[in-house]
């Protein structure tokens, strides 16, 4: 994108007690292919889901049903986490991941059509385990008290 401006070899740089992350508590997001298809529906047109830049994306689940869900357990394959809270969206997610060009308004489609601007949780790590495609993303279950 930097054509001619960007000289000289590519680097990676750090910079201490920073992280380049959507969420600064670090977070992982969870996406709901069901919700993004509601969406579609709603704004009649596909919404590629990597406008959402999710970390985990699940098949499944009823659409918008993790809106309802902080303070919840899941299980994300092998690993514990908490929902932390719906993520609320902003204007990144209407530039087309592959043109990248501004060219839909995901925000205000969210608000027209739900009352609400969320697509996707934030989860916390609590317990950490190696994930998969393919496994599953459920709560977990309890084991009866002895």
């Amino acid at each position: 994108m930097l054509g001619e401006e960007a000289t000289g070899p590519l680097q990676v740089i750090s910079a201490d007690g920073h992280r380049f992350m959507d969420h600064p508590l670090g977070h992982v997001s969870i996406l709901n292919l069901a919700s993004i298809r509601d969406l579609e529906a709603k704004m009649g047109r596909p919404v590629d889901p990597l406008r959402f830049r999710g970390n985990v994306l699940v098949e499944g689940w009823p659409a918008w049903i993790e809106n309802e869900w902080a303070g919840r357990d899941l299980m994300v394959g092998f690993a514990r986490a908490k929902v932390y809270k719906p993520i609320v969206r902003c204007a990144a997610t209407h530039v087309d991941p592959v043109t990248a060009e501004r060219d839909m308004d995901v925000v205000k489609a969210l608000f027209d059509n739900y009352g609400h601007m969320n697509l996707g949780i934030y989860v916390h790590v609590t317990d950490g385990g190696q994930i998969a495609v393919g496994d599953a993303c459920t709560q977990p279950t309890m084991e009866p008290a002895q």
